[in-house]
């Protein structure tokens, strides 16, 4: 299965000395880096920002989203991957989504009969941003 990003950006790249915040609306940063010189650490300014994410981008950014985290403690050398991406249901189950091919659509690695995977009641996920 090969996967390949549908979009490709072209910006600067940013280094910093004590921490660096790059997100898609500026406000976001400034509460990022206010967050970081108040004390706190990349994953206090990570909440905030998704925090303040729903409020500035709305239409993107919702407390009922997905996600995933890759952090590196730097004090302690140790990563971290926090997986925050949505859970099915308790009663679902995997025959309820027979593949029919490997390669889906946008939305899913795998098709499915009728598009239940990301059409329908079928399709929705519990969500674990907060």
């Amino acid at each position: 299965m090969l996967l390949r990003p549908r979009r490709t950006f072209d910006r600067e790249e940013v280094s910093g000395r004590n921490g660096v915040a790059a997100t898609k609306h500026p406000r976001e940063s400034e509460i990022a880096i206010d967050i970081m010189r108040a004390g706190g650490n990349a994953i206090d300014a990570a909440v905030a920002t998704g925090f303040a994410a729903t409020v500035l981008e709305p239409g993107m950014v919702t407390l009922g989203g997905v996600g995933m985290l890759h952090y590196h403690d730097g004090p302690s050398g140790k990563t971290y991957t926090v997986d925050f991406l949505g859970r099915a249901p308790l009663a679902a189950t995997p025959e309820m989504y027979p593949w029919v091919e490997e390669r889906g659509n946008h939305l899913s690695t795998y098709a499915v009969p009728d598009k239940s995977n990301i059409l329908g009641h079928r399709s929705v996920c519990v969500p674990s941003l907060v």
